[in-house]
């Protein structure tokens, strides 16, 4: 049994409001990447380091956050909220609209996030004006990754399904 697809009625990704949706979706699923992988990784590492005395795990912190702020990270950051931004505009010319405007929102509160919470944090970090141990800084921060990690992967999907 054959069926025939009717090419006119499925949305094309060169639609902008579709192409702006695919773009920030990916985006926010390759933050959330990053994201998560602090969590299961990085941060576990970080706390061992620490136990074992070395008190290296803030000046290794310092140094990914120096590496992270280099211009494929910065593109991939705000060129996702640029992308969920015009698509919470157009998100009207899509299928889902309202699973688009969630998405959107949900990506740039990852990014909101990030500029509200983990990078003060990293600014006082690479200061040495943290007026905490590294288990402070760590559980502060931890969080707000967290929640961010989330927030880019659930948008991201939401984003990629909203066409």
């Amino acid at each position: 049994m054959t069926h025939a697809v009717d090419f006119a009625e499925m949305p094309t990704v060169l639609e902008p409001a579709a192409l702006l949706s695919a773009l920030a979706g990916t985006g926010a699923l390759v933050t959330g990447g990053i994201y998560a992988a602090f969590p299961v990784m990085v941060l576990p590492a970080l706390d061992r380091l620490e136990r074992l005395g070395s008190g290296r795990a803030a000046e290794l912190m310092r140094g990914i956050n120096n590496t992270a702020e280099r211009p494929p990270f910065l593109l991939l950051f705000f060129g996702s909220a640029l992308a969920a931004t015009g698509t919470a505009v157009l998100a009207g010319q899509l299928q889902r609209p309202t699973q688009a405007w969630i998405g959107a929102g949900l990506s740039l509160a990852a990014f909101a996030l990030t500029a509200a919470v983990n990078v003060p944090l990293n600014r006082k970090l690479a200061a040495g004006t943290m007026d905490s141990p590294w288990s402070t800084y760590r559980r502060q921060w931890g969080a707000a990754n967290s929640a961010r990690a989330l927030a880019s992967v659930v948008g991201g999907v939401l984003l990629l399904t909203a066409r």
